[in-house]
């Protein structure tokens, strides 16, 4: 795995959020698919249950920020758009006050954000068979079809449902911190020189 900036790792929180809030920190990237995103929140508010479920959305920029601007205006009430987030602090006191962290990349490498938000105890709803897919062995989040608004959904509404079937208490976090991951390079090296 890459590393993630040790602010988050030396500020590792189990605390629940048992609000219906759900963010997204990222770009407005086709990509990032933040418009089904987007969907699947308001479909989720016409469920009696989930009818005060907002998004907080963090980032910006890209090709589908006129688009992503139209659904927010449109709906201020359900999404609060605050912009770029370049202070750790107050990044960590967003995911914080937030129950679920939402990317559900078309494309994903690795998603650093998923493990910012791993470690402030969200569960994270990411892109099946990429990113992250498969790197813990305990229930962290839901693995969904990007393309598919419908399992976006229905992802979301599990989480909410059962927020206490997810948690970071089993994540060695220390694989996430550079330095670890500097030394297993190493030593990677060291074995591949000294055969």
């Amino acid at each position: 795995p890459n590393g993630i900036d040790n602010y988050f790792l030396d500020n590792i929180n189990t605390s629940v959020c048992h609000e219906n809030k759900i963010i997204y920190v990222g770009d407005f990237s086709n990509n990032k698919n933040v418009i089904r995103l987007c969907n699947a929140v308001l479909r989720l508010r016409q469920d009696k249950d989930f009818e005060d479920t907002t998004l907080t959305i963090v980032g910006g920029g890209k090709n589908t920020t006129n688009n992503v601007e139209k659904l927010i205006s449109a709906n201020h009430n359900v999404f609060n758009y605050v912009g770029k987030v370049y202070d750790k602090e107050k990044l960590c006191r967003l995911f914080r006050s937030s129950s679920i962290f939402a990317m559900p990349s078309i494309h994903e490498t690795f998603g650093l954000v998923y493990i910012e938000a791993l470690s402030q105890n969200l569960p994270v709803l990411y892109t099946k068979g990429q990113g992250i897919d498969g790197l813990f062995s305990s229930a962290i989040g839901i693995g969904v079809n990007p393309l598919s608004e419908e399992e976006i959904y229905n992802s979301i509404k599990q989480m909410l449902s059962h927020r206490d079937d997810y948690s970071n208490k089993d994540v060695n976090f220390e694989i996430f911190r550079w330095a670890n991951i500097a030394d297993r390079y190493i030593k990677y090296y060291k074995d591949i020189l000294y055969k």
